[in-house]
């Protein structure tokens, strides 16, 4: 035979061995047919023995069909022979129409038969259930392997039959369909070999024990804020420990706890956790909505997904739901300064708020809040400026301040101007910009309890430095070392040398062309000593009495003292009085950052040693 020649050859064996055994098979058919070529082909006298063989042959072809069947029908097992029913029951009277719920306390109850004549050895009956389930009471007592949820049974004698129960809680995904076998494994008196008999149950957890809802009004704002309540309860009877309703912190809906009317349980890492729940109990948590619902969509869901952690997984309960139809207000909002891009300290800037209703909803109860920086705006001012209130670091303008702020319908448009006067001196920072966040709520009546929101940032100015001068006169300094001459008290006719102390100091930005000036009163000298702390040496003009002293620039939080030595001669009718060292005294700068001009100038200098404590005690007025 040709297949036979073709297959049953080394290379066939090794890479199509199924071949190689078909080949096999045939082999004692090719045998016949290699003798039947070589004694009877074309030799016609031999045709009674041909006959003969042929139907030895034909005999042979059937014998070797029928083993094949044989061996292909044959079923040493007695698994047909073996029945196994599994029932489930939902005892629990909360459960009406005995769907299986995530949680439910649920029985298998399954019931084995053996109908074959062998006695089977061996048995067990295995459970394949959602790792979560929680196993409560097996029977028989004693034969259940918790961690295989295998029962171990007694041999069963031919017509032999027996019961299990499993009972439990069965935890599980809400809505996920799951396969619950349960297998009986045994083997045949006198065998070794295992045997099964299978049933699969397909069982679909719809619900859940754990019954979370959510109490909110039927509308919403697009963007806004409205109160609502979860609300969680334990519709079975019995405990249900660890639960967890998450709170989404981030999307088109962020929940804020109110935290201080929470009674029940406690908020951690963005989830309600509830350590117990009692059968029937029920439990609240008010919270705030907020929305921000972009695009054009007229209904939006928000959903909860409430979980309760069984052996240390996480198992889905049924979510809670709530459709909102969607309230869509707008608003133009802006804010602008009107008098000026920069502001020098000490000036007070005007900063105007236009508000246009837009939408077709009506807002009522309109409040308008302002941060504001107090290291830059003069918060005492602004107060006192402006028809408000001031609270922590925001200024707020609501109807009791302003009527217009009442109601505002659609197409209606109104506006508000606050005074921001800002602080002479400002004690951080270095080229100051001023810009402020306004915020604007509003009720929308059509959504009880919404409040809608919205934000603008006003144009940012810039705000100048400012330049602190100061002057005092010393005989002594703080440490006691005497820095001038001549008698104190001064005296009439006789020369006392007292030291004038200028400070220039500049705050916030950079100057350009700082210039000092002063002059002498009559019967005061220039001795000519005199220092800076940098820069060039004061500069003084016989001529017209006047001390002068110029640097190109100033940097930001940077200061310079300028130190002169003066000599006084009193006169006759300077007797009981202090008498002036310098006056006029007056510094000038460009501030580089608003590009503006800086003016400063003080009061005369006497010689009262206002902070000279050593000398003011032994007299300052002419004697």
């Amino acid at each position: 035979m040709h297949f036979f020649e073709t297959h049953f050859t080394r290379d066939t064996l090794f890479h199509k061995p199924h071949k190689w055994f078909l080949a096999l098979l045939v082999s004692p058919i090719h045998a016949a047919e290699l003798y039947y070529k070589k004694r009877y082909h074309l030799n016609f006298v031999h045709a009674r023995k041909l006959f003969a063989f042929d139907m030895a042959l034909l005999a042979g072809i059937l014998a070797l069909v029928g083993t094949v069947i044989f061996l292909f029908a044959y079923d040493p097992t007695v698994t047909k022979d073996v029945s196994l029913a599994v029932a489930i029951e939902t005892p629990d009277e909360t459960n009406r129409d005995g769907r299986i719920r995530s949680g439910e306390y649920v029985v298998f109850r399954v019931t084995y038969k053996n109908n074959s004549e062998k006695k089977l050895t061996r048995p067990a009956l295995a459970f394949q259930l959602p790792k979560t389930f929680v196993t409560d009471a097996a029977e028989p007592e004693g034969q259940l392997n918790e961690l295989s949820r295998t029962f171990t049974l007694p041999d069963l004698a031919p017509g032999s039959s027996g019961e299990i129960t499993l009972s439990g809680f069965f935890w599980a995904n809400a809505g996920e369909e799951y396969h619950v076998w349960a297998t009986l494994s045994y083997s045949q008196e006198g065998r070794m070999a295992l045997e099964q008999k299978r049933t699969t149950l397909v069982s679909t957890v719809r619900g859940s024990v754990v019954e979370t809802s959510v109490d909110a009004p039927a509308f919403t704002l697009s963007r806004g804020e409205m109160p609502l309540s979860i609300r969680v309860k334990n519709n079975s009877e019995h405990d249900v420990a660890d639960i967890r309703v998450p709170l989404p912190g981030e999307g088109p809906f962020i929940l804020a706890p109110n935290k201080e009317t929470l009674k029940t349980g406690t908020i951690e890492e963005n989830e309600w956790r509830i350590e117990r729940l009692l059968p029937g109990e029920e439990v609240l948590l008010d919270a705030l909505l907020a929305t921000n619902l972009p695009g054009d969509a007229s209904r939006e869901t928000f959903v909860l997904a409430p979980v309760v952690v069984v052996k240390n997984e996480r198992v889905r309960q049924a979510v809670a739901d709530h459709a909102f139809d969607i309230v869509r207000p707008a608003v133009e909002f802006s804010a602008a300064w009107t008098n000026g891009a920069a502001a020098q300290p000490g000036d007070e800037r005007r900063l105007s708020i236009f508000i246009e209703n837009k939408g077709t909803a009506e807002l009522s109860h309109l409040a308008v809040s302002i941060p504001i920086p107090s290291d830059v705006v003069d918060l005492a001012r602004l107060e006192n400026a402006n028809a408000g209130t001031l609270g922590g670091p925001a200024f707020r303008i609501t109807e009791a301040n302003a009527a217009n702020l009442l109601a505002l319908k659609p197409g209606e448009s109104t506006s508000l101007t606050i005074n921001v006067p800002i602080r002479n001196r400002i004690v951080e920072g270095e080229d100051i910009r001023l810009s402020v966040t306004p915020a604007l709520s509003a009720d929308v009546p059509l959504v009880p309890g919404a409040r809608y929101a919205a934000e603008t940032r006003s144009p940012s100015i810039s705000v100048g430095t400012n330049l602190f001068l100061s002057a005092q006169s010393r005989y002594y300094t703080a440490e006691g070392d005497q820095l001038g001459r001549g008698p104190l008290p001064p005296q009439v006719g006789k020369e006392t040398k007292y030291w004038a102390m200028v400070t220039i100091e500049n705050t916030t930005s950079r100057v350009a062309d700082l210039s000092f000036s002063a002059t002498l009163p009559p019967r005061v000298a220039w001795t000519g000593k005199s220092s800076v702390s940098f820069g060039p040496d004061l500069a003084y003009s016989e001529k017209t009495n006047a001390v002068t002293w110029t640097i190109p620039s100033l940097n930001p939080r940077e200061s310079v003292g300028l130190y002169m030595e003066l000599a006084v001669t009193p006169s006759g009718d300077q007797i009981g009085k202090a008498p002036l060292l310098i006056q006029n005294i007056r510094v000038s700068a460009r501030d580089t950052f608003i590009d503006a001009d800086i003016a400063k100038t003080i009061s005369a200098l006497d010689a009262s040693l206002a902070v000279d404590e050593i000398g003011r005690n032994k007299g300052v007025v002419v004697q």
